[in-house]
């Protein structure tokens, strides 16, 4: 995180930015750089383990039927329920459902990068008592083992809807200072 950060928020050496729309995607930036090996991160496309109440649902990832995309994201909640997760009420069962998947992936990430900060961003996110909801999920997958896990936070985006374009700006400006100074 650069550019225009947030004054007094500390920097992140590892932060992990998931996008949970008409897919789930995401990205993982350690030390200011983009990580990535082979291809590009493909979070959404890992599996969760299913919850007793969520075993019906076949998921609509035309490559892996149930992964998180095929069950959490925009269009598989809206396949699943016939609406929108902000449209449905808020003691609806899918509310919950979603936060445990979402927080799965949160805690994998946390496992696996020790990231200092999970962003979740996207349309599914607008959902109100979302973000809590996968704090609470979160917290409680860790029971309290994760080292470090007060330095792990789950927030939204900084720049909200805008982080996407603000961050293409500053990816150019960033390549046109490195060709200035060529």
């Amino acid at each position: 995180m650069t550019g225009n950060k947030a004054q007094n928020q500390p920097a992140d050496t590892c932060l992990a930015y998931v996008t949970i729309g008409t897919g789930i995607g995401g990205g993982v930036v350690v030390n200011g750089a983009p990580i990535h090996g082979a291809a590009h991160p493909e979070m959404g496309h890992i599996y969760p383990r299913r919850p007793q109440n969520d075993r019906n649902f076949g998921g609509i990832c035309p490559y892996h039927g149930d992964c998180l995309e095929g069950l959490a994201s925009g269009p598989a909640i809206f396949a699943r329920w016939g609406a929108n997760l902000s449209d449905l009420p808020t003691d609806h069962d899918a509310r919950g459902i979603i936060a445990e998947y979402l927080a799965q992936l949160c805690h994998m990430i946390f496992a696996t990068l020790s990231a200092h900060r999970v962003v979740l961003g996207g349309g599914v996110m607008q959902t109100p008592g979302l973000l809590e909801l996968v704090r609470a999920q979160a917290a409680r997958l860790d029971g309290d083992y994760l080292p470090g896990r007060a330095q792990h936070h789950i927030c939204r985006p900084v720049h909200g809807d805008n982080a996407g374009a603000i961050g293409a700006l500053l990816l150019a400006e960033k390549a046109l200072d490195q060709a200035l100074n060529v």
